[in-house]
């Protein structure tokens, strides 16, 4: 009986060694055959680089280009890598809690960031803030928020800080022994000394963990996602909006967030992590949630604002953008310090403006005069170690050179 057994097992082992060996190429004929069309599961998600299929010739062939430039190719088109991913990433999800190298997979599946982790537990001598290196750079950063802030003033423009949340942050319990074990006493989260220098400095700005501390209607964080959802998004840009309009004086259009609705499929970004897993199976958040909204609009003074920082504007300048709430005024996204999208939109803008780091490549005199207010977006994770991508700097600089 036990031979037969090994027998079966053998066998099992060998038909399983023959279908991964023979599934690419049989996809790949298949392909040949009938089009890139022919798939057995979903395209894979995510950003991918893509390589055209080279010409042979003697010459690149002598020279190795070929090579090269073919196993490129063959490599990101062989097929069943819509079947082999998915597989092994399941296996490694479902057994293992191991996600992508940037991601952290809890006991619970909720996904987070290797590197917000590390900025919730102060595990990197750079998250670190109770060191002099650390603290004396993020005095000095808000040292020149001041002075960009007073010389706003002095124009009749103003500056707001958005500290957007870090759910590795806010759910520290979540994390993984194994990194919290390497927590040492003593250290000081950088959330903590910003909002201190903030409140110091009397710079005006929005803490949104604590304006959403008491919510309970829905999650702030989903275990599918590492952006806040979609409905604490919308309750923050509403007070962020408010904010607006308070310090500029200027009466705006409204976005009013009516009823809480629900839905089986997620929101704007509610599952963006567990997405580029490209599971197979696993979601673990049942219900998104989101609010049905309308929309007030004003035909007062336009009011243009410039907005610095990451991924967390966008669903608040989307908004505001496609409600027209700013009087026909215009928003101006600088991404980090890439690229400055006027008017975005969900993906879609009106132009944009080339940076890439050289913050001399915009038109800051003609900005600053088209604009009523800047905010500068940092999420408490490790956006707070990024100090604005430089372009803080680089305000203070231009003030203190234009007075």
């Amino acid at each position: 009986m036990r031979k037969h057994f090994k027998c079966a097992g053998d066998l099992f082992i060998i038909v399983c060694f023959f279908v991964v060996l023979c599934l690419p190429l049989s996809i790949q004929l298949g392909r040949s055959v009938l089009g890139n069309d022919f798939v057995l599961f979903n395209t894979l998600k995510g950003n991918f680089d893509t390589y055209e299929k080279v010409d042979f010739s003697m010459k690149s062939y002598l020279e190795g280009q070929y090579q090269e430039k073919f196993e490129l190719w063959w490599k990101n088109n062989l097929g069943g890598r819509e079947v082999i991913i998915p597989l092994y990433n399941q296996f490694r999800y479902s057994l293992f809690n191991q996600g992508l190298d940037t991601q952290v997979i809890t006991a619970s599946k909720s996904i987070h960031r290797v590197d917000d982790v590390y900025a919730a537990l102060q595990l990197s001598d750079n998250t670190d803030f109770s060191l002099d290196s650390n603290k004396n750079q993020m005095k000095a950063y808000i040292e020149n928020a001041k002075k960009i802030s007073d010389s706003l003033e002095a124009l009749g423009k103003h500056l707001i800080f958005y500290v957007t949340p870090s759910k590795s942050n806010q759910e520290r319990d979540e994390i993984p022994l194994r990194y919290q074990l390497k927590k040492h006493d003593g250290t000081v989260n950088g959330r903590d000394l910003l909002i201190n220098l903030l409140q110091e400095n009397n710079i005006d700005h929005i803490d949104s963990m604590d304006a959403l501390r008491n919510v309970n209607e829905f999650p702030i964080f989903y275990k599918t996602g590492v952006h806040w959802s979609y409905a604490a998004e919308q309750r923050m840009g509403n007070v962020l909006l408010d904010k607006i309009q308070t310090i500029v004086g200027i009466p705006l259009g409204q976005i009013k967030l009516k009823e809480l609705k629900t839905q089986e499929t997620p929101v704007w970004r509610d599952a963006d992590t567990y997405n580029l897993l490209n599971l197979i199976w696993g979601v673990t958040d049942d219900q998104y949630y989101y609010y049905e909204t309308e929309v007030e609009e004003n035909n007062g003074e336009p009011v243009s604002i410039l907005m610095q920082g990451g991924s967390f504007c966008e669903g608040f300048l989307s908004d505001i953008i496609r409600a027209n709430v700013l009087n026909g005024g215009d928003a101006y996204f600088l991404s980090y310090g890439d690229r400055i999208l006027k008017n975005y939109n969900y993906g879609a803008y009106d132009e944009i403006i080339p940076v890439e780091g050289d913050f001399e490549r915009i038109d800051i005199d003609s900005l600053i005069e088209k604009i009523n207010i800047i905010i500068i977006e940092v999420n408490e994770g490790s956006g707070i170690c990024r100090y604005s991508d430089g372009f803080v700097d680089y305000l203070a600089h231009y003030f203190t050179e234009k007075n």
